[in-house]
């Protein structure tokens, strides 16, 4: 299944006003950059998939990816130089979650919060 830049951008807006934590979205927006298309290997089934790379944290040598391939959540936090798409513990059904689990987003979370 191939990802077109469109699909990637409307994802991405689609995802963004799904954000629910005050000044999160604001502060992921900053990251976001033109989608970089990726091919990384799922060793769960020894296969390559693509994914869009549309946002880095560089400090942390981490990547926002989109994938409609791969693990059932379309959300992934990936690491900068590996070339795997990770354990599915990486990947997350909302991109608000993928941000606040891989700790880039350093402000307050809403008593209550879980990953959803």
């Amino acid at each position: 299944m191939s990802l077109s830049p469109s699909d990637v951008a409307a994802a991405v807006r689609d995802e963004l006003d799904r954000f629910r934590i005050p000044g999160c979205r604001v502060a992921f927006e900053t990251m976001i950059r033109q989608p970089v298309f990726e091919t990384r290997t799922w060793h769960y089934v020894g296969k390559e998939v693509m994914v869009a790379i549309i946002a880095r944290c560089e400090d942390k040598g981490l990547s926002f990816a989109y994938s409609r391939e791969g693990y059932s959540e379309s959300w992934g936090v990936l690491f900068d130089g590996d070339e795997t798409l990770g354990t599915d513990g990486q990947w997350f059904t909302y991109l608000e979650d993928a941000f606040v689990e891989s700790e880039v987003w350093d402000g307050p979370v809403p008593p209550g919060y879980e990953v959803r």
